[in-house]
């Protein structure tokens, strides 16, 4: 009998956001360091990477938007990759989130939270910041980000499709 490894469960942390700072369990700092990198995600969503993962994440994302066609291409970038934003955590453990990803994130609201997600694909792991609302809320396929992000499944696909078809 063999035994399969379980994938381990992912723990969600709520987090208050005062003045467009989010206070970090001590795991999350020891995870991404002080000096971050932040992204739009799915679903309005905010990405937190350390500099080495946020360079996984870029060139992953690069290297697939590689098979779409230039406008497509672009607009993948623009969502995905031009959105980034330096940020530190202080010695709070406090996450200083940019004004547009607060705005993006629906953050503003008075006693806004946020549900935290350690994420991992592969060798690259980073941090989710959700709006509590957003979290559980419907697929938006209006969302540009969303639609930048169809399209670079869409393009992998076929690239997965033309690879396998090949003699």
């Amino acid at each position: 009998m063999t035994s399969e490894k379980q994938p381990e469960p992912i723990a969600i942390n709520r987090h208050s956001v005062t003045e467009t700072r989010v206070t970090l369990k001590p795991e999350h700092v020891d995870m991404v360091g002080k000096e971050v990198i932040l992204a739009f995600g799915p679903q309005k969503s905010i990405l937190v990477f350390d500099p080495p993962n946020w360079q996984k994440y870029r060139t992953a994302t690069m290297e697939a938007a590689a098979v779409l066609i230039e406008l497509e291409s672009r607009e993948v970038y623009r969502q995905m990759i031009a959105t980034s934003a330096h940020s530190t955590v202080d010695g709070q453990s406090r996450l200083r989130i940019p004004q547009p990803h607060m705005a993006r994130g629906g953050l503003f609201d008075e006693n806004a939270a946020v549900d935290i997600i350690h994420m991992t694909s592969g060798d690259c792991q980073w941090l989710e910041l959700w709006s509590a609302k957003a979290l559980s809320s419907p697929y938006d396929d209006a969302d540009l980000y969303n639609m930048a992000y169809a399209k670079l499944v869409e393009g992998v696909k076929q690239r997965a499709e033309v690879g396998a078809n090949a003699p």
